[in-house]
């Protein structure tokens, strides 16, 4: 939501859009299409991980002046996490490190 030159953070922000989309088909006579986006924090483990590290590390901690400068807060901490970040559930690699070693043992099984 934006207020004046600043957006208020809103921590529910998924929620009120899965709300709307379920309403919305319902509205639009979308039979059975409503339940496929009720969401619960069990559905994806990993994105819901995902979503609380992003909050806590940047969402919480910025306080966004404009939609240019909320991207390239975002942008930054994105960078910094991909690049610079080991995980624990890609063996210690960073995701950029974890994804050379995909591709590469990918080619690898292709040739062979």
């Amino acid at each position: 939501m934006i207020a004046g030159n600043a957006i208020e953070r809103h921590a529910h922000l998924p929620e009120y859009i899965q709300r709307f989309v379920q309403v919305s088909c319902v509205l639009d006579d979308v039979s059975g299409e409503a339940d496929r986006f009720r969401r619960e924090p069990v559905d994806n483990a990993f994105i819901e991980s995902f979503n609380r590290i992003a909050r806590d590390e940047c969402l919480n901690d910025n306080w966004f002046l404009s939609l240019d400068h909320a991207k390239e807060i975002i942008e930054e901490w994105q960078y910094d996490y991909n690049h610079n970040r080991p995980h624990s559930a890609l063996g210690g690699l960073t995701p950029v490190e974890f994804a050379a070693q995909f591709e590469k043992n990918f080619q690898l099984q292709v040739l062979q």
